[in-house]
C-alpha cells in the first residue's frame, strides 16, 4: 500500500513541475542573447495534515512563477483511507443519508458573511456542489478550500474554510 500511496502522491507533483519546466526550456532557447532571461520558478512543498491509525491527509502547496506581477500558488489535496488504500472523496466521510452537502454549503457561507470584503460574493454560488470539491483533513476539521480567483481576489490569498467536525454530523461509516 505504502509504494502505491507514495506513486498517487508523487505523480501530480512530477507533472506540476514538468509542466513548467518545458514552457521554461522552449523560451529560454527562444530568448534574445542580449537579454536577461526572467527565471522560471517551481517550488512545492508539503503539510501533513492528519495521520493517524486509519486516515492519511496531506496538503502539498505548488507555487509557480513565469514572470508578470506575481507567481500563482495552487493545494493540491491527498486524502487516504489506510485500510484499503482508497483515495477519498469528500462523501467518503459521511454516513449514507446526512446531508453533509447542506451543513457544508451552510458553514462556509457563515464564514464569508464574516468577512464579505475578501470575497468576490457575499455568498457561494447556488451551483456551487461541496461533493465535488477538494478538502483535506486536520484533527478538528475538514478544510475545503478554493483555487485563487475562483471566489476571491488574489490579495485574498487561497480561501480556505475549516468546517468543525463536530458540525458535520456522523462521519466515517
Amino acid at each position: 500500500v505504502q509504494n502505491w500511496l507514495n506513486s498517487r502522491i508523487r505523480a501530480p507533483l512530477i507533472a506540476f513541475t514538468d509542466n513548467l519546466r518545458k514552457p521554461a526550456e522552449r523560451d529560454y532557447r527562444q530568448w534574445p542573447q542580449d537579454q536577461e532571461f526572467r527565471t522560471y520558478i517551481a517550488h512545492v512543498s508539503y503539510d501533513v495534515t492528519l495521520n493517524n491509525d486509519r486516515l492519511l491527509s496531506m496538503v502539498a502547496t505548488m507555487y509557480q512563477y513565469t514572470g508578470g506581477a506575481h507567481g500563482l500558488s495552487f493545494l493540491e489535496p491527498f486524502n487516504f483511507d489506510l485500510h484499503t488504500g482508497k483515495a477519498l472523496r469528500l462523501a467518503d466521510l459521511f454516513a449514507p443519508g446526512v446531508d453533509y452537502q447542506g451543513l457544508i454549503r451552510a458553514e462556509i457561507n457563515r464564514q464569508m458573511a464574516q468577512n464579505p470584503e475578501r470575497f468576490f460574493e457575499p455568498r457561494l454560488p447556488e451551483n456551487w456542489v461541496p461533493g465535488e470539491h477538494r478538502f483535506y483533513l486536520t484533527e478538528d476539521a475538514v478544510v475545503v478550500f478554493f483555487d485563487l480567483y475562483e471566489i476571491a481576489p488574489y490579495a485574498s490569498g487561497i480561501p480556505q474554510f475549516a468546517i468543525p467536525y463536530s458540525l458535520l454530523g456522523d462521519l466515517l461509516p
